[in-house]
């Protein structure tokens, strides 16, 4: 599923965040050598499953703390402030629910202010109830962004930028066993991500508007359990199966209807003049 909404607030914070530094990370030379898990990254929830995804920008830090500092906070799992230090613990920006059983997907977004996104997923159209209107938004698989998900092709939004070259090694983050991810890049204007060379050495200052991404994914599981792009940080919680398969609300499953019947109007082949 995938939506376009508030969450566009958190890219203009890109503008003013500064540079993200480098969090690396102690690896071995064995651990270098270490090659990706099979794809894909992340993998796929099973049909019955559910989870809450938690969005939270990191504070911005006058004082730099120095690079050893900034390394370990980043193998433990902190926030790493534009200026390296720990940033401090803000109210989320977002929590997303999701609740999956396979081929309907239930999505509720919610922001800081409690406003919420109510979303449905089913044979490829996700349908959003905003808080601003009652009229139901359709969009055709979800919408294709950082900030939406098309749930016929991933289950994750976000991990794009995911390759070999910027596969890091395999290392403990807050206790568990993963897998993780890093690279520097510059956001687009269409809110994409640059992509610098993953072997490139950060600049001493934030000039220039480079941000740092990582990710982390389970070592056994391959879902994900945090992602971090700029000053964004996102983290996974994964809660018990549905035991039943949800159905559409009646005004969801009424518009679908109508589409589809529209869609199959527009595709039968026009009646002669004669």
């Amino acid at each position: 599923m995938k939506t376009k909404f508030p969450l566009l607030v958190m890219t203009m914070a890109w503008a003013g965040a500064g540079l993200f530094l480098w969090a690396q990370t102690d690896a071995t030379d064995a651990n270098k050598k270490l090659p990706p898990p099979p794809l894909p990254w992340p993998a796929r929830t099973p049909d019955m499953a559910s989870w809450t995804i938690t969005i939270d920008l990191t504070g911005i830090l006058d004082e730099p703390s120095d690079e050893s500092t900034n390394e370990q906070a980043g193998q433990n799992g902190q926030n790493i402030g534009p200026s390296g230090g720990n940033a401090p613990k803000a109210a989320p920006q977002m929590k997303i629910t999701v609740v999956k059983t396979w081929p309907v997907v239930h999505q509720v977004s919610t922001n800081g202010d409690g406003q919420t996104w109510d979303q449905w997923y089913e044979n490829g159209t996700m349908l959003t109830h905003t808080p601003n209107s009652s009229a139901l938004v359709s969009m055709s698989g979800g919408g294709n962004s950082f900030y939406s998900q098309n749930y016929a092709n991933a289950d994750f939004s976000g991990f794009d930028w995911f390759s070999k070259k910027n596969f890091r090694g395999e290392t403990q983050y807050q206790g568990r066993e993963c897998y993780y991810w890093s690279n520097l890049f510059r956001p687009t204007r269409t809110g994409g991500m640059d992509l610098l060379d993953p072997n490139a050495i950060p600049p001493a200052s934030s000039s220039g508007g480079v941000f740092f991404a990582r990710a982390y994914l389970d070592a056994k599981t391959l879902l994900p359990v945090m992602l971090q792009k700029g000053p964004e940080i996102r983290t996974y919680q994964f809660g018990p199966p549905p035991t039943v398969p949800q159905e559409l609300p009646p005004n969801f499953a009424k518009q679908l209807e109508q589409q589809a019947e529209l869609k199959k109007q527009m595709s039968a082949p026009m009646a002669r003049p004669f």
